[in-house]
């Protein structure tokens, strides 16, 4: 159950979490750290926190070693009780449109022609002749 809103903005601290991580998962941790801050203030579900493309790059930007100290973030509620969070500045939430594919059209496309692949006649391989073995030494 998440809580009544549209649209809310956080400044999000990541150096409480990231050092505490191995240096090498440091920006896995910031993305993990993201998503708690987001379930604890939202009262959204686990699971429920859907990561937008551009804070997922600045996450990203520096390396797994070197994500940035803090993040400005926008988060929005849609439907089925999911929270979309990204960049403050960066794009919204944009649900789309199911296009209905017509059927008149495709049961009226040209059949695909046949394409007939011709069989090659098999090379004949010629066997090599194996090196002459060398005569066996005389004996006396």
């Amino acid at each position: 159950m998440t809580k009544n809103f549209e649209i809310r903005k956080y400044n999000i601290r990541l150096t409480k979490d990231g050092l505490k991580a191995p240096v090498t998962k440091r920006a896995k941790r910031a993305v993990v750290t993201v998503k708690r801050f987001i379930e604890k203030n939202t009262r959204a579900e686990r699971g429920d926190v859907i990561i937008g493309n551009e804070l997922n790059n600045e996450l990203w930007k520096n390396g797994i070693k070197n994500p940035p100290r803090k993040v400005k973030v926008f988060v929005q509620k849609i439907k089925d009780d999911k929270v979309f969070v990204n960049l403050e500045g960066a794009s919204i939430w944009v649900e789309k449109k199911k296009v209905e594919k017509k059927e008149e059209k495709s049961k009226e496309a040209k059949p695909k022609e046949k394409v007939e692949v011709k069989e090659e006649t098999p090379v004949k391989k010629e066997k090599v002749s194996e090196k002459p073995k060398k005569k066996e030494a005389k004996s006396k």
